[in-house]
């Protein structure tokens, strides 16, 4: 019994202290004090469908906008990021004949710049694109979009590998041929007259 009533008062007074000690946050504030703002004055924005649906063979174009919100000019590139949600890793946009990144010579205050990837969907799966900068001198921090769901669905052909000629052409070489020889035999024999 005793016990139990020495764990309950040091609950108590734990939990006064902390509320003594604890400033009193509004729902509006931060607990962690006020984020820095401001502090990246690049805006990257994948201006395409925030989910892409597409079969695999096919050329996508993934569009977007980059924004300098800051007071001086910026220069950098922007490029593209595709990730394999599965196996967690990014691929190698080289097989996807993508060209990776924009260069951006300078980019005036409230200036934006439309920027669009084309990219040849080489492998069915679920991915995120995002697209980045990052400036020539360092002076901004690397920015990034928002993801966008990319869902390629594997290409069903009738025709794999153009095999259905040599599937229908030899059978039906084969009958004519065998067809002839039949029927030659079969004059000669006077089946046929």
């Amino acid at each position: 019994m005793r016990l139990s009533i020495k764990i309950t008062v040091t609950s108590l007074l734990s939990l006064l202290l902390f509320s003594i000690l604890m400033p009193i946050h509004s729902p509006d504030q931060s607990v962690f004090g006020e984020l820095p703002t401001g502090s990246n004055p690049i805006k990257m924005e994948i201006t395409s469908s925030s989910n892409i649906h597409a079969i695999a063979g096919q050329i996508i174009t993934v569009n977007g906008t980059i924004t300098n919100l800051g007071s001086s000019p910026v220069g950098g590139i922007a490029y593209i990021s595709i990730i394999d949600v599965k196996g967690k890793i990014p691929i190698d946009l080289e097989d996807w004949s993508a060209h990776k990144g924009i260069a951006i010579d300078s980019l005036a205050p409230g200036q934006s710049i439309p920027m669009e990837w084309h990219v040849r969907l080489v492998k069915d799966g679920s991915y995120t694109v995002v697209i980045l900068f990052s400036s020539n001198d360092g002076s901004t921090p690397p920015t990034s979009s928002v993801k966008t769901f990319l869902e390629v669905s594997p290409k069903h052909s009738l025709n794999p590998g153009n095999v259905l000629p040599v599937v229908f052409g030899v059978p039906a070489l084969l009958m004519t041929i065998l067809g002839a020889i039949n029927y030659g035999r079969g004059r000669k024999m006077g089946v046929y007259r």
